[in-house]
């Protein structure tokens, strides 16, 4: 007789109806976890002692941004071969529910219908492909993740973002500004040691309102804008090389840069523009043009 031996090395694996806590840690990073009593918890508590990713304090410099973090933690999440997604070929995550909260277990958003399927590229890459539903409506963002030469590469891609949203994730939800205005777009990332060494990203929105958080500044009606950008890690600033913006009869092309003033509590946007249309007070106004020289 003989004997037969071997292991079993599961390929893919599907989950279904899940609850999942995703709790906002203070420098950034996202964890997951069942959102049950006793695993929810745990993930609070391990928020405040999350470490800062590695090479972050190499040599007594300052800490990564907030959505360099932010970043990292979805490469993490897709390309970590220690994990469930990373070390399979192929993972789905079906009809599951996604709670948002804080390092204080305060909720911050809560999505009732979440989708994502994470699948093998060749090589060190992945796919993935997400899809949420929440108050604010159903948005996606797909694209691959790959590790490149000691560098980790993001490239994606968002339909119908709510702007809302997107800076709750990505860490820069204590911008002074609200907005119902959802974007599109592609951006490509690049990390090395922990830091955005690259990002580059080209968005539109529809029509909505911007408000910002200044009692003397009425709302800023906007009908579209499309913006081309980039982000400076050293300075923590958001570039803006080209900000086309309609309003009715209003046509503007601005440039610009969104920095922080102090830490990332604050924040000052500086923009600059020529050659712009402003429409007249009333619809019956006419327009006015204004010429630089």
């Amino acid at each position: 007789s003989g004997l037969l031996a071997g292991t079993i090395q599961p390929r893919s694996v599907e989950f279904r109806g899940l609850h999942l806590l995703g709790v906002l840690n203070r420098n950034g990073s996202i964890a997951f976890a069942p959102a049950d009593a006793e695993s929810g918890q745990a993930a609070v508590e391990a928020a405040a002692a999350t470490p800062v990713p590695v090479g972050a304090d190499a040599n007594g410099g300052d800490a990564p941004s907030p959505l360099a973090v932010a970043i990292g933690s979805l490469l993490e999440l897709v390309l970590d071969r220690s994990g469930v997604i990373g070390a399979l070929n192929r993972a789905k995550l079906t009809g599951a529910r996604l709670t948002l909260v804080d390092a204080n277990r305060v909720e911050r958003a809560a999505f009732e219908g979440v989708d994502a399927s994470f699948d093998r590229a060749g090589g060190a890459g992945r796919r993935f492909d997400l899809r949420l539903r929440g108050p604010r409506g159903e948005w996606r963002v797909a694209g691959t993740a790959r590790d490149d030469d000691r560098r980790r590469v993001g490239d994606f891609t968002a339909a119908d973002v709510p702007i809302q949203d997107l800076l709750l994730l990505s860490g820069q939800s204590g911008l002074p500004a609200a907005t119902d205005l959802k974007m599109s777009g592609r951006a490509t990332a690049a990390l090395k040691a922990g830091r955005l060494i690259g990002f580059d990203a080209r968005f539109a929105t529809g029509a909505g309102l911007v408000q910002i958080d200044d009692k003397d500044m009425p709302p800023i009606r906007v009908d579209s804008a499309v913006a081309e950008a980039a982000w400076d890690e050293e300075r923590r600033t958001l570039l803006l090389r080209t900000l086309d913006y309609t309003d009715g009869a209003t046509r503007m092309r601005l440039q610009g840069e969104l920095m922080p003033r102090n830490g990332d509590a604050d924040w000052r946007l500086n923009l600059t523009g020529r050659d712009a249309v402003l429409k007249g007070v009333t619809p019956a106004d006419p327009v006015v043009r204004t010429y630089a020289r």
